[in-house]
């Protein structure tokens, strides 16, 4: 045994160290491996990590680039807001320019089209502010284009107006002409043109309207031509006259209705001298056909009518016409009539006379002659009487109108001063709820109300219109103050009825509203009656006073 045990442990050490060679040897492959993987993992890794490295610079450059690129787009945003404001400001879209251009000639004129010149001249005038805002290539070049766009759009509009004004009284283009007329005012010459084309055209309407009133009658036969009645000159000059009374003053509506935007100009002035223009083409007509009825063998009788008809129509034409033409032919024929009258009265009388006078009955009553010539004197008075009254009726309808409108303004102040107003659009509206409930009908504010009226009628001369006192007659002031004083009655009723009303829930409206309907009007026919009192004693103290100092100077 001492031989045998160094020599087996000898032979497996070598094979046990072979063994472990070999499989360590794995091992190390497998490490070899596992290095060989862990160094392509760091090889990727750093690669990796130098990418994202690069990635990372890369990225930061785009990001400053993307913020330096949206600041600018910012920017350039708020520029183009800034610059498409400028343009809306300062310049015209594409459609305003083709509306104020016209697609072609015929292209008619809209509303549009003064919504754009208007905002042409808006444009014209806002360029001085930029001017002074130290924009002045700017404002310049923008002002020199819009009176281009204005100069070019006024050319357009002159000629449609030139072309349309004769047909004013179309409701269609009516008002566009007076929108047009308006803008042409700061165009003098252009302006001048279309009232001239206006009275060319409308002078020929009233000559062609005349002759046919004259020749054809109106439509349809009726009223029948006025010339079927040149056997009666009275019946004819007058048929003629007022047919033209008729005519003008509608001539006259016209104009105003075609200047009533002018508000630069004097259109009173324009209005006359148009208005004469248009109606010189009647006067040959009328001219020739009364010349010619005054060469007829016509008695006086007949003729001093007709001068009475010349005279009255003249005074009421000139109203409308002013100084023309046609006045200084109305004058002239009102004069040829009235020397016919005079010449014919001359000679008629001459030939009663001039025959062999007879001697008077036994009762000396006159002779026929004599009769007949008092009897032409009383059908010449009797012609002047009705030719008096006609005229009286005229200036009794003229001064009624006008005591209608101061009436008017006087009763409308009262409402006003009374705080009547909101009250009375209330009770017309009456049924929409309790009326001491609504705004404005509360018991306070119907205090006031009544506090006020009891100063009125206490002090009326403090709520008078000054106009009154103008008037010359105390029986027109008394007519005024009566009828405004109704009003303010009528709406006292209707508001007294509605406060004692259950249903409108006032307390104690007998306290509210102690004076009855009938002691307001009583009170204001009192007052009515008192300043008559006092004109009449004023009139008989100066009456008084005029027969003391005639005493006294016999």
């Amino acid at each position: 045994m001492s031989h045998q045990s160094p020599t087996l442990p000898r032979v497996f050490g070598s094979y046990g160290v072979q063994n472990f060679l070999s499989s360590f040897r794995g091992v190390k492959e497998a490490l070899d491996s596992i290095y060989n993987d862990v160094s392509a993992m760091n090889n990727s890794v750093q690669n990796m990590t130098s990418r994202l490295q690069a990635t990372k610079t890369q990225t930061r450059h785009l990001i400053e680039q993307t913020n330096k690129l949206q600041a600018e787009s910012e920017k350039l945003t708020l520029q183009q807001e800034v610059a498409g404001a400028f343009l809306r400001s300062f310049q015209l879209s594409p459609s305003e320019q083709t509306t104020l251009r016209g697609g072609s000639r015929d292209t008619p004129i809209t509303s549009q089209f003064f919504i754009a010149l208007e905002r042409v001249q808006s444009i014209h005038t806002n360029c001085r502010t930029l001017m002074q805002s130290g924009h002045q290539t700017a404002a310049l070049d923008i002002m020199e284009q819009m009176a281009l766009y204005q100069e070019s759009a006024l050319e357009r509009l002159y000629r449609w107006t030139q072309t349309h004004c004769r047909n004013i009284e179309s409701p269609e283009t009516s008002e566009l002409l007076a929108q047009a007329m308006a803008c042409l005012q700061d165009r003098p010459v252009l302006f001048k043109y279309v009232l001239d084309e206006y009275c060319t055209s409308r002078r020929s309407v009233l000559v062609r309207a005349f002759i046919d009133a004259l020749t054809q009658g109106g439509p349809g036969g009726t009223p029948k031509p006025i010339e079927m009645h040149a056997h009666d000159p009275k019946r004819y000059v007058g048929d003629m006259l007022a047919w033209l009374h008729q005519f003008i003053p509608g001539e006259k509506e016209n104009l105003l209705t075609l200047l009533k935007g002018c508000q630069k100009l004097d259109v009173s002035e324009h209005i006359q001298q148009t208005l004469s223009n248009i109606t010189e083409g009647v006067c040959h007509p009328l001219r020739v056909r009364m010349e010619q009825i005054l060469t007829f063998e016509v008695g006086p009788i007949v003729l001093y009518g007709v001068t009475n008809l010349a005279r009255f129509y003249k005074q009421v034409i000139v109203q409308v016409v002013g100084t023309s033409l046609l006045e200084s032919t109305l004058i002239d024929l009102e004069k040829l009539c009235y020397q016919t009258f005079l010449l014919t009265l001359e000679n008629q009388v001459k030939r009663e006379l001039s025959e062999k006078v007879e001697a008077p009955p036994s009762d000396l009553s006159p002779s026929p002659r004599v009769s007949q010539l008092i009897n032409l004197l009383k059908e010449v008075l009797a012609v002047a009487t009705m030719n008096q009254g006609r005229q009286h009726d005229i200036v009794q309808a003229q001064s009624d109108a006008q005591l209608d409108t101061l009436t008017s303004e006087q009763a409308s102040f009262l409402v006003a001063n009374l705080n009547l107003g909101p009250i009375y659009t209330i009770l017309q509206e009456q049924g929409k709820g309790t009326l001491s409930s609504i705004p404005g009908m509360e018991h306070t504010n119907l205090k006031n109300f009544l506090s006020k009226l009891d100063s009125f009628l206490v002090m009326p001369d403090m709520l008078m219109l000054q106009q009154i006192g103008f008037l010359l007659s105390g029986t027109h002031r008394s007519i005024v103050q009566r009828r405004s004083f109704e009003v303010i009655a009528a709406i006292y009723k209707q508001l007294y009825e509605a406060v004692h009303n259950p249903e409108n829930r006032y307390q104690n409206p007998e306290l509210l509203m102690p004076r009855t309907p009938e002691d307001v009007r009583e009170g204001e026919i009192g007052v009515i009656r008192t300043r008559e009192e006092d004109v009449a004693e004023k009139r008989h103290g100066q009456v008084a006073e005029w027969s003391v100092e005639r005493s006294g100077a016999n």
